[in-house]
């Protein structure tokens, strides 16, 4: 408008030095020659001062755009700058719950506990939230080990573990990946948000863990960072606490057999004699030696000697109830406990074990090694209370199995 307003006044002023030039020649106050130089005097000035303005109002026009950059520049960034402002506190907090959840977790050392502290927050985390699910992979198997409701692997848990990345689904049925009708947490719960994010250290995965809401668009992408920085955290300790197990395991567990060694087996036999005398149950208590092993050794060299040690160490594992515990006690020796026996269950158990070894044999180069096994069994705390009773009192029955001919069992009558 104002630009429009300066060539209208410019304009407006040579035309009246026109038009004043033009009466002054037709009332013959100048001659012809005089007014044509005034007229190209004029028209000259006309041009010089309209190319002026417009290259005036150009640069200025130029420089009121660039002052409206930036203007719009300024205020673009105050915006940003205002967004900040208003998600700071929920990040500070994120940070700062982060931190706690960090100085906590690397605190804890047991695998079943980190999971119950991992599990609790994640459940306590996001609202409205209606199932969380911990996965891990077991033997190339992925187990839910910890969960709000119980549920069925899918192909939202494979995709997680196949691309070993966090996955946010925020509406289930407008979703392209899935097809939400074989989606087994929407057809049976109708679960219509997820976030899920992998267990894992580089391409190492531990298993997964998924959150799930019946609302659509209950978790964001903001959601979906702070699932993966806390399930980081999480494998992080947990990987330190299976290390720790293995280092345990090899203080404690026979490096040939893979069985426990005699300091850890007393010590928890001592804890389950102390255990039974306070609930007033028994436990089997069971010694065996191979017979003639020294006769194996000479025979076949001490590479088969450690072949039956193992395949001995196998029998036995598969042969006994989950709630016993074995030994190696020293060389060819064997020691076990099955808890919450009687004395009917020890003669049963320990006759299936003489004759499944019996039955048993191990081929080398063609030839059959046959092995039988001499065994004392006692019922504990009922026919010895202390530990050194029931050491002496199995041990002894053992040698009178030997004594009577090997391949028996002796009790106490």
């Amino acid at each position: 408008m104002k630009k429009q307003l300066y060539k209208f006044f410019l304009n407006l002023f040579f035309s009246f030095l026109f038009l004043f030039s033009l009466i002054l020649f037709i009332f013959s106050r100048i001659n012809f020659f005089v007014f044509f130089i005034f007229f190209l005097s004029i028209l000259f000035l006309f041009i010089i001062f309209k190319k002026l303005f417009s290259i005036i109002l150009n640069k200025f026009n130029f420089e009121i755009e660039k002052l409206q950059e930036t203007i719009n520049l300024l205020l673009n960034s105050i915006k940003e700058r205002k967004k900040i402002l208003e998600i700071l506190p929920s990040q500070i907090e994120r940070v700062s719950f982060l931190f706690n959840v960090s100085k906590e977790l690397v605190a804890l050392f047991d695998t079943e506990t980190i999971l119950d502290f991992y599990f609790d927050k994640i459940k306590n985390l996001f609202k409205d939230i209606d199932n969380v699910s911990i996965f891990l992979l077991e033997d190339n198997n992925l187990n839910q080990v910890r969960f709000i409701k119980e549920s069925k692997i899918d192909a939202i848990d494979i995709w997680v573990l196949k691309n070993n990345y966090s996955l946010l689904i925020e509406d289930i049925t407008k979703d392209f990946r899935f097809d939400f009708n074989n989606i087994s947490c929407f057809t049976d719960r109708l679960i219509y948000s997820i976030a899920a994010s992998p267990l894992s250290i580089g391409d190492k995965i531990f298993g997964l863990i998924r959150v799930e809401s019946k609302k659509s668009y209950n978790f964001s992408f903001e959601d979906l960072r702070l699932l993966r920085s806390i399930s980081d955290l999480a494998v992080l300790v947990l990987e330190k606490s299976v290390f720790i197990n293995k280092i345990k395991e090899l203080t404690i567990k026979d490096s040939l057999t893979s069985l426990y060694l005699r300091d850890y087996f007393l010590s928890r036999l001592s804890e389950e004699l102390e255990r039974s005398k306070a609930n007033n149950t028994n436990l089997g208590v069971i010694m065996l030696d191979i017979d003639d092993f020294k006769k194996i050794n000479d025979t076949f060299g001490h590479i088969v000697g450690d072949v039956v040690l193992k395949r001995l160490a196998y029998f036995l594992k598969n042969i006994l109830p989950k709630e016993s515990l074995i030994s190696r006690f020293g060389g060819e020796e064997f020691i076990l406990y099955i808890i919450g026996c009687n004395k009917n269950r020890l003669v049963e158990i320990s006759y299936e074990i003489l004759n499944n070894i019996k039955k048993s044999t191990i081929n080398f180069r063609k030839r059959e090694i046959n092995l039988t096994v001499s065994m004392g069994a006692i019922l504990v705390p009922s026919e010895a209370d202390n530990l050194d009773d029931i050491l002496y009192k199995v041990d002894s029955l053992l040698y009178q199995a030997k004594r009577e001919g090997k391949d028996r069992i002796c009790f106490i009558k």
